[in-house]
């Protein structure tokens, strides 16, 4: 089960899943937009498989890439960051 986040500084940090929501929510709102509750509902499962995958540990940029593939999945990645340029 996950447990910790290795920052890029190699530091160890608490996995919490509302530092996902934030940085998340923080990219809909610089676009002026709010994410759906059905979007949030299938991004916590995204997060759940990940949660309980069998490693204790991940690097921030594996849980970066599972997040923007995610976006990207669901055609918001893009949508985004063309919204912000």
């Amino acid at each position: 089960m996950l447990k910790k986040v290795i920052k890029r500084d190699g530091k160890q940090q608490v996995y919490m899943r509302e530092k996902v929501h934030t940085a998340v929510l923080k990219a809909f709102k610089s676009c002026k937009q709010e994410p759906t509750e059905k979007f949030i509902e299938q991004l916590n499962e995204e997060l759940a498989k990940v949660e309980n995958a069998d490693n204790d540990t991940i690097d921030i940029e594996n849980l970066q890439d599972l997040v923007e593939k995610f976006l990207i999945k669901k055609n918001k990645f893009l949508e985004l960051i063309w919204k912000v340029s």
